[in-house]
């Protein structure tokens, strides 16, 4: 049976279903298997098991099929997807499997004697792998022992993709894609949860192996996070899963670290990387098949990929990277990221993406009915659910910065700010953190801020602290012990400020928000702290001058005016917790 005929057979599958009664109800569960080779099967195994949703008819139970290196990586997965396990003897020697389900050839999967169904692990075969052999591939067993195909049914995203030697198929699309499409009205909130704001979020997407981003360009995560300034943009890296099991968590996490102190977002292998990928203005990608995903929801692609013999040629991948922009690492970042940003995807995403998915929004009840056949029984009334990505924890945000070097430019009454996490070029001062910063920062800050954390209605409760202070006399007292210290700042509200200057009153700052930049745009609120820096800049660069009574800020490239006036009485005493 040819793709076509297959989808069409799927089609009329699903709607007979809906209407037949079918065999009479099973009086004991129809017992499921899901093979699980390593962490990336196992997350496309978890959106397409969704078309078992609402049947209590179907007992399903995971095995981790042993030989690959992965397999660590593949264990901790499954139990953070709280997946019923059975080791992998007991389910090669159970007959009462009544189907099996994987997303990798690889492994002794001839053992196991239930009809076997193989659903891809990512979108298409673009990139050759050790471990990671496509289901076209003619390294997979066709057979079983008895000659019985080891197959039973290739459910394949798109016609491209069928097997060889052939086999029975069908195409039934893309659940991690449709899941996407279905997010994609939640884009505004998504970039909410990882506090991106007004900035352009740029994501990195590495696969794994040596030819990968990571592997070939270790530095660039640390480079875009230092070079990229803070207020216009986020950067983000999207790991393959196989990268968390070769390197181990903990591993990763020092590897990256400088990076992620410096404000670098890490979003987990399975349904974070989703939510930040559509929350992205440009995207980063080697020769993964994440970037595919970012082209389908209408984000640019720029080709990080510095060549060898991984892409396959003629994929869909290797037409999309290669109409692409190409990343030039001698050249600025910011200029590339905003031009792929102006000029949208490129001229082959629509080839790309047509050429790596079909039957689009309909792979749940293509893959249920084909699914449901093989059980022999009918599928349940109620439509199967596509649920959208869950919002990004805010772990996902990384630790940082906790310091920002600091440059302004002033006109007149109009001051330009850029911050950058330190490490990079000295600016003109160091801001940083009073609460949060490592000591050596705080010693060498000639701004030091914090954010109030005092409400008044805590004083005086037994929930309060033990500890207040007047802002005033916890200005005064970090202006002491820090000498390089000129200013100290206490963001009040989102657009309230208060700062101390050495020998100076108390000055209250209020921030407008800026301007849409376009009809139909939303007003932005800037970070308090990036017009702390800016007023404090201002004020360095005019020593002995009246102070204004206005100034216009412009933030990364947006204006906003400060309203600078005396603190009052109320302001200074505002309740802070100890220094």
């Amino acid at each position: 049976m040819d793709d076509e005929t297959a989808a069409g057979h799927a089609r009329e599958t699903g709607r007979a279903s809906a209407t037949a009664p079918g065999p009479p109800r099973p009086t004991t569960p129809l017992r499921v298997l899901v093979a699980v080779r390593s962490a990336t099967p196992l997350h496309r195994l978890l959106d397409a098991l969704r078309a078992f949703s609402g049947d209590h008819r179907v007992d399903i139970r995971f095995t981790l099929v042993p030989g690959s290196e992965f397999f660590v990586g593949a264990l901790a997965a499954l139990g953070s997807a709280g997946a019923e396990q059975i080791p992998w003897e007991e389910a090669t020697t159970d007959a009462g499997w009544r189907l099996v389900l994987a997303a990798s050839p690889n492994g002794e999967l001839d053992r196991l004697t239930a009809p076997l169904v193989l659903l891809p692990h990512g979108a298409g075969h673009n990139k050759r792998g050790a471990d990671d052999l496509p289901i076209t591939s003619s390294a997979t067993r066709p057979r079983r022992d008895d000659g019985r195909p080891l197959v039973t049914l290739h459910a394949v995203a798109h016609p491209g993709q069928r097997p060889r030697p052939p086999g029975l198929s069908a195409v039934v699309g893309d659940p991690t894609l449709d899941r996407m499409d279905q997010s994609r009205p939640r884009r505004a909130r998504y970039r909410s949860a990882l506090g991106t704001g007004a900035r352009r979020l740029v994501v990195l997407t590495s696969t794994w192996g040596p030819e990968s981003l990571l592997a070939r360009r270790p530095g660039l995560p640390l480079r875009l996070v230092r070079e990229l300034p803070l207020d216009g943009y986020q950067v983000a890296l999207v790991l393959h899963p196989n990268v968390y099991s070769r390197r181990g968590r903990t591993g990763l996490r020092r590897e990256l670290e400088p990076a992620l102190h410096a404000g670098l977002l890490r979003p987990e292998p399975y349904e974070e990387w989703a939510a930040v990928l559509l929350a992205a203005d440009v995207v980063v990608s080697d020769h993964g098949s994440t970037a595919l995903y970012a082209v389908a929801q209408g984000v640019p692609v720029i080709n990080g990929y510095e060549g060898g013999a991984e892409l396959l040629p003629g994929s869909p991948l290797a037409t999309l990277l290669a109409d692409a922009p190409r990343l030039d690492h001698h050249a600025p970042y910011a200029a590339q990221l905003d031009a792929a940003r102006t000029d949208g995807p490129c001229q082959a995403t629509g080839r790309a993406v047509a050429a790596a998915f079909a039957a689009r929004g309909e792979a749940l009840p293509r893959l249920r009915a084909r699914l449901y056949g093989l059980l022999g029984i009918a599928p349940p009334e109620a439509d199967p659910t596509t649920d959208a990505t869950p919002f990004p924890v805010p772990a996902v945000r990384g630790t940082g910065p906790h310091a920002t070097e600091v440059w302004t430019v002033s006109e007149g009454d109009l001051v330009r700010v850029v911050r950058r996490p330190p490490g990079g070029d000295p600016g003109d001062f160091l801001a940083a953190d009073s609460d949060l910063a490592a000591a050596r920062l705080l010693q060498n800050a000639a701004l030091l801020h914090r954010r109030g954390d005092v409400p008044a209605a805590t004083l005086g409760t037994p929930l309060g602290p033990d500890e207040v202070w007047r802002a005033e006399d916890w200005a005064r007292e970090r202006l002491d012990r820090y000498p390089v210290c000129r200013g100290v700042g206490l963001v009040v509200a989102e657009d309230r400020c208060l700062l101390w200057r050495s020998g100076e009153p108390a000055v209250a700052l209020r921030a407008e928000l800026s301007a849409p930049q376009q009809t139909g745009a939303p007003l932005v609120r800037h970070d308090p702290v990036a017009v702390l820096s800016a007023v404090h800049g201002w004020l360095d660069a005019h020593p002995g001058a009246p102070r204004p009574g206005r100034l216009t800020c412009v933030v990364a490239g947006r204006e906003a005016t400060v309203t600078l006036t005396a603190a009052t009485a109320l302001e200074v005493a505002l309740p802070v917790g100890p220094p």
